[in-house]
């Protein structure tokens, strides 16, 4: 007989059979919160979600696991509030100015532009980036030509920051001041330009653009440093076009300062071209000075002269006391009156260069062909027995109707100075009415004159050359025959 099985009693020793459960099974539709919300805007609102996590760099969102028995009403509200989250993070993150067509929303996702803020450091950094590259440009020409800014010159930091140096310079504690070197390379090229007289500085300049020319006009290269064969054909050009060995020396001269100035090769002191010139020196006699010395006959003369062409008693006075104190002073044109009205030698006589005292005429010549540095001289004239030709007295005449007037000593009326042209025009003009016009005289004939008529005279070489400032014997060549 079989046993008794126990189908799940208490008192059973078998085993017992799960008791089928008493909840309500789920329900086989979505309840009454459920019934607003589609499975469409559920997948809007995980697209819309994954479009924010895109565009903050975050990797998609996956779809949401919600939890057991979760309705889609609390799956929607889990979305929406993640969507608020993400759209307040991002409005809050927008860089203000940008245009308002950012601010609309789309359904396709909108690269937003780079913030103004790295737009103005890239900026930033490309103008740095440009200021460093002209700066070292201009190094880079500073290097070659050594000439500096006037004021200021660019550097730039560790940072590629670019500053302004400024060259004023600063106090540290324990150091002076030290002056400023700005401008440098001007001051030098100013101090080599002083170093030249007026009218060297003039010759030299027109030497300068003669040799440009000529390397032009013959297809020769504008190199610098300039090479020997160009030199050499410009003392060719030179010596067929007639002129002197002396005036060619001089072009090399003024050559070799244009070059030496800016510190290049200076080639015309080559061994061959100063024998090529010593020889061409040979080949001719060397022409004698044609100019003929004025004497005190000639003076008396031009004071019979003057009335009949100066317009006035003031330029008779005028003309009469200049050309006795040129004479008797042995002075060079440009030591007594200035060579033109844009003269800027600063030579010629002022009114402060002259006193009379103790019936002697003191002359103060400041500077001379001779006196680069200004040394100055100081010229006695005595008064001599013949008013018609002495200085002293017509001197003294002049200033009687010239009166005070701070300037040029040698002035008309008006205050005008007295020039070179003005002066040797009307002499020039009173020797043709003395029937001297055959002759060659020139404004230099004053100073031969005095050296002439001195050696006339009786004087020794040691009074000549102290009448005219001589140092060495170069005062033989003013001395000539005085004519009857």
């Amino acid at each position: 007989m079989s046993p008794k099985k126990n189908v799940g009693g208490p008192k059973g020793k078998g085993p017992a059979k799960k008791a089928a459960s008493k909840r309500p099974p789920p329900p086989d539709t979505a309840s009454s919160e459920d019934e607003g919300v589609s499975a469409e805007d559920l997948s809007a609102l995980l697209i819309r979600v994954n479009e924010l996590e895109k565009e903050r760099g975050l990797a998609a969102a996956a779809a949401p696991r919600p939890a057991r028995k979760a309705s889609k009403a609390s799956m929607f509200k889990t979305l929406l509030s993640r969507v608020s989250i993400l759209e307040t993070n991002r409005e809050a993150s927008r860089p203000t100015g940008v245009g308002e067509a950012c601010l609309a929303r789309s359904e396709t996702p909108v690269r937003q532009p780079e913030p103004l803020q790295i737009q103005a450091a890239v900026q930033s950094s490309s103008a740095a980036q440009q200021q460093r590259d002209t700066a070292s440009q201009l190094d880079s020409a500073m290097a070659v030509t050594s000439v500096l800014p006037p004021v200021q010159r660019a550097t730039t930091s560790s940072d590629g920051a670019f500053q302004t140096a400024s060259t004023c310079s600063r106090r540290t504690t324990g150091t002076h001041a030290r002056p400023s070197l700005a401008g440098w390379n001007e001051e030098i090229l100013r101090g080599m330009s002083l170093a030249l007289a007026p009218n060297s500085r003039k010759s030299y300049l027109r030497t300068v653009q003669e040799f440009i020319e000529f390397r032009q006009s013959y297809s020769l290269p504008s190199v610098l440093p300039v090479p020997y064969d160009h030199i050499a054909k410009f003392c060719v050009y030179s010596k067929r076009r007639g002129l002197a060995p002396q005036t060619i020396r001089s072009k090399l001269a003024a050559l070799a300062y244009w070059l030496k100035a800016q510190g290049l090769p200076d080639f015309t002191n080559d061994f061959r071209l100063h024998k090529v010139v010593s020889g061409w020196s040979r080949e001719g006699q060397r022409q004698p000075d044609g100019r003929q010395p004025f004497t005190p006959d000639i003076l008396r003369g031009l004071r019979q002269i003057w009335p009949r062409l100066c317009s006035s008693h003031y330029e008779q006075r005028l003309f009469h006391a200049a050309s006795l104190t040129a004479f008797f002073g042995a002075l060079r044109v440009s030591e007594l009156i200035p060579t033109s009205k844009k003269d800027l030698s600063q030579r010629a006589l002022l009114f402060s260069d002259v006193t009379i005292r103790d019936e002697q005429l003191q002359i103060r010549v400041r500077s001379s062909k001779t006196d680069q540095r200004a040394m100055g001289s100081l010229i006695s004239l005595s008064k001599c027995a013949d008013d018609d030709i002495c200085p002293v007295f017509a001197v003294t005449q002049f200033i009687t109707i010239r009166g005070s007037t701070p300037g040029y000593f040698f002035c008309h009326q008006h205050g005008g100075p007295l020039t070179k042209y003005q002066f040797w025009t009307l002499t020039a003009k009173a020797l043709k009415l003395l029937g001297l016009g055959h002759l060659k005289f020139g404004t230099h004939s004053f100073r031969i004159g005095a050296a002439s008529t001195a050696a006339n005279l009786g004087y020794d070489s040691v009074s000549i050359k102290t009448l005219g400032r001589w140092r060495s014997e170069a005062y033989k060549g003013y001395v000539r025959p005085v004519p009857r």
